[in-house]
């Protein structure tokens, strides 16, 4: 069964630290361009330095485990909960799930607060394909549910037929991908030092 739900996106706010005494990437890659703070063009050269984390960085950074990939993202479990009074009342419980798709991921617009130390970006995914073990239980309108089993489903441009469907969805994808995310960004400036993004950071 394929289903397809609406486009997806999540805010990532992250805070940046300088990297001191832990292991760090000692080299910075040509890819990465430290911005300047003050300049017009600020936002626009940090939302390229998060994009090309997707793009250079999608299978992990090399020589650092901690990370993982962001393409695909693995998610030991998902649940979604819903009141059985609805006409569509899905409890599902995901195992050992992969999300394709990250890797595509548009960084739309980035900003940086530097009294706090936090960045934060709009990403948009085009498509993603979950793929998992899961135990299903609840209805769809006078469709009963009850199984489990190896599934997918894929989250991409919404056809209104599954508007409804998608939005018994939506909570638990949006948190759990945002989430992961957030903790790939996360251990990533752990790594990354801030340097590298902000050229006056301090």
């Amino acid at each position: 069964m394929i289903i397809k739900v609406a486009k997806f996106l999540s805010i990532v706010a992250v805070l940046l630290s300088a990297v001191e005494g832990a292991r760090y990437l000692a080299e910075k890659p040509d890819f990465l361009v430290p911005c300047i703070v003050g300049d017009p063009n600020f936002n626009v050269c940090l939302t390229k330095n998060f994009q090309s984390f997707f793009r250079q960085w999608k299978d992990g950074i090399p020589g650092y485990n901690a990370v993982g990939s962001f393409d695909p993202l693995y998610i030991k479990r998902v649940k979604f909960t819903q009141d059985a009074s609805r006409s569509i009342a899905i409890n599902a419980d995901l195992k050992e799930v992969y999300v394709a798709g990250a890797g595509q991921a548009l960084v739309m617009e980035s900003s940086w607060d530097p009294n706090h130390y936090v960045a934060k970006t709009l990403i948009s995914v085009p498509k993603l394909r979950f793929n998992f073990d899961y135990k299903v239980k609840g209805h769809v309108v006078a469709l009963n549910l009850n199984g489990h089993g190896k599934g997918y489903f894929e989250a991409e441009n919404a056809l209104i037929f599954w508007r409804d469907f998608y939005e018994v969805l939506r909570p638990a994808v949006e948190q759990t991908v945002g989430g992961v995310l957030l903790d790939r960004f996360k251990k990533t400036f752990v790594y990354v030092p801030a340097t590298y993004l902000i050229k006056d950071f301090h």
